[in-house]
């Protein structure tokens, strides 16, 4: 029998290995995409496999079709058409203090301008990203994907004046995403609590929420007809 991919958060492991199940949940990333609504959000605990549907999401934008030759979304219309993908993962930015979140955020955003051939000025982490997805739109539409984004807040509810700082931090962080909305093809953004419970209602008022949608129950975690299966 094949291995559980506990821990493995990259899909192209998992699918090109050969040594671990996959459940598939493709079938969920092809109705998200092509349903007409391009912005959404998905709260989960952790190890519930967000990570991991965030990876699929970013290969498929990709374009990366053969990777996906045994999946359902393979056998769909999809057209594979590739995209930039621009995807902040808070699990690796560091968030103690507001400074050294800001700067972590504006490493981040460093480090993807150079990874896509563009240069951004030594602005504040949020006018960073707003000047890096306008250089990059140049070349074409933009998914953004976010994975565990309440995260510099959950790690400092000791500390509330530090939680309160990291919060407008990322209040005006997630704003960026609406005022350049016609750049963008696809936002999906994860986390642990919903938006409103941490203040963020403004910034992200254009997603849509499928934490307690029964279409998307089964997007993360396994289903009892799955594990059956």
């Amino acid at each position: 029998m094949k291995d559980l991919p506990l821990d493995i958060q990259s899909i192209e492991t998992i699918l090109k290995d050969g040594r671990y199940v996959y459940v598939d949940k493709t079938a969920f990333a092809y109705q998200l995409i092509t349903g007409g609504v391009s912005n959404f959000f998905l709260s989960r605990p952790r190890r519930f496999g967000k990570s991991l549907f965030i990876d699929t999401l970013a290969e498929i934008f990709k374009g990366n079709k053969e990777l996906f030759k045994d999946c359902a979304i393979y056998q769909t219309d999809y057209d594979w058409q590739p995209y930039i993908v621009l995807r902040f993962d808070f699990l690796d930015v560091k968030n103690s203090t507001p400074e050294r979140l800001e700067k972590d955020l504006e490493g981040v955003i460093e480090n993807l301008a150079k990874l896509h051939g563009v240069t951004v000025g030594d602005f504040s982490a949020q006018l960073r990203l707003k000047q890096l997805i306008t250089e990059l739109s140049r070349k074409g539409k933009i998914v953004i994907l976010v994975d565990e984004y309440d995260k510099p807040i959950a790690d400092n509810l000791q500390e509330p004046a530090i939680a309160a700082a990291n919060r407008r931090i990322l209040s005006d962080f997630f704003g960026i995403f609406k005022s350049v909305s016609k750049d963008l093809r696809f936002v999906f953004v994860t986390g642990i609590s919903k938006f409103a419970q941490v203040s963020l209602s403004a910034s992200l008022s254009n997603l849509k929420d499928l934490t307690m949608q029964p279409l998307y129950a089964a997007v993360a975690g396994y289903t009892e007809e799955e594990l059956k299966h």
